[in-house]
């Protein structure tokens, strides 16, 4: 008999209105989701922790929700990614905001994406908000967030 592994059940926090959904890295994304509908998106420089404060006080959102990450064979650049995750989760908390994960399995298959095929989420992205979005982690961002979103309604 195969072993089923058991489904991954992220924290999800129902009654919010307003989510910041980011993509952790060096060049990270951020979307923010107002009453399920993307108001903002951009980039933003993951290794300056002020303007990750700066763009969490100025969105004031309910919850942030990040790209859980993966190791892959690149151990030092999981860390570097960790670590950009953490600064994330700091703030978070230190502003008293809750924080949750979403794998990138799960955004991913919610979105009908294959890992790593980045062009594929950038034009699905681009799509369904009818608009050009500045990077490929942008558009992570904003699935991201639009996955949590659709988990909580």
């Amino acid at each position: 008999m195969k072993h089923k592994p058991k489904p991954f059940v992220f924290a999800r926090f129902p009654d919010v209105s307003r989510i910041l959904s980011y993509d952790p890295g060096e060049k990270a994304g951020w979307a923010l989701i107002v009453d399920g509908l993307v108001k903002e998106e951009g980039p933003i420089n993951g290794t300056d922790v002020f303007a990750i404060w700066d763009l969490i006080k100025r969105t004031e959102p309910d919850v942030v929700v990040c790209e859980d990450q993966f190791v892959g064979q690149n151990s030092t650049a999981a860390k570097t990614i960790i670590i950009r995750r953490g600064h994330v989760e700091t703030i978070s908390k230190l502003r008293v905001i809750p924080f949750t994960v979403v794998p990138w399995n799960i955004w991913q298959t919610w979105a009908g994406v294959r890992r790593g095929d980045k062009p594929g989420y950038h034009r699905l992205a681009e799509s369904i908000l009818g608009r050009k979005l500045a990077t490929e982690d942008v558009a992570a961002a904003v699935l991201i967030g639009m996955c949590y979103r659709a988990s909580t309604v």
